[in-house]
């Protein structure tokens, strides 16, 4: 094998690699935890900020996200 079969070799794992890295970070959701203080608050209050999710379904009616938010 050449130098252009090798170079084609090579291209064509880094494609491969990035095509597995983006269908693996599409199937998957981050959760973040943020912690703010403020004197004017004077209980513990919860938000959840549920952003970009593009149409994308994290199981069977999004059952896998809810329960996530609910665990928190």
């Amino acid at each position: 094998m050449g130098k252009a079969g090798i170079l084609l070799v090579i291209l064509a794992l880094a494609v491969l690699f990035i095509v597995v890295i983006a269908v693996l970070d599409d199937t998957r959701f981050v959760i973040r935890r943020y912690e703010v203080r403020s004197a004017k608050v004077s209980r513990k209050l919860t938000f959840v900020f549920v952003s970009d999710l593009h149409e994308k379904e994290y199981g069977k009616n999004n059952e896998a996200l809810i329960r996530a938010i609910a665990d928190e």
